[in-house]
């Protein structure tokens, strides 16, 4: 499928994964240079509206399998984005500094409708996953060394990332 897209020099393209509640698309994002996409959606900089180009699009509900099906352009609005994250082979900055002092990986399994997410949240050491949970109020939770799985996921695969955000508020 050819890109539909115009890009500037200050602007890059990303390809990404969306998830709904009832889909996963993958497609390419434009953003600023600056922005990093791994975190996009946590910043001021993040968009009412994802749009994807060259997207593609699987349903995660209903009992028979279904196919990707492609589409030019993609517009999710944010509201219904419950994870999101760069495509396993695009390379980013890691997001945080692994020798901070006082800070913990908490391992979670994390499901949002039929997708699981396995992996760990990062806190402070002195916290427990309650507390954590009990005062975060990020739209977006990020979580590291995550492993999604979905049945109905191509081939039954599994998408391993360093780091991907999920939904904490609806």
């Amino acid at each position: 499928m050819s890109k539909s897209y115009n890009t500037t020099e200050d602007d890059k393209v990303t390809p990404v994964m969306v998830y709904t509640k009832t889909e996963m698309i993958w497609g390419d994002v434009i953003t600023p240079k600056a922005i990093r996409i791994g975190i996009w959606l946590k910043t001021d900089m993040a968009p009412g509206i994802v749009n994807l180009y060259g997207a593609h699009m699987l349903s995660l509900s209903g009992d028979v399998p279904s196919r990707p099906v492609a589409y030019s352009h993609v517009a999710v609005p944010i509201k219904l984005v419950v994870g999101f994250h760069p495509m396993p082979n695009v390379k980013e900055q890691q997001f945080y500094d692994p020798q901070e002092p006082n800070r913990k990986m908490e391992a979670v399994v994390v499901s949002v409708g039929l997708l699981q997410y396995r992996g760990a949240l990062r806190m402070a050491t002195s916290a427990t996953l309650r507390q954590y949970l009990d005062v975060n109020r990020d739209e977006f939770t990020s979580m590291y060394d995550v492993d999604i799985s979905h049945p109905r996921m191509p081939q039954g695969r599994t998408f391993h990332l360093p780091h991907a955000i999920l939904r904490t508020m609806d």
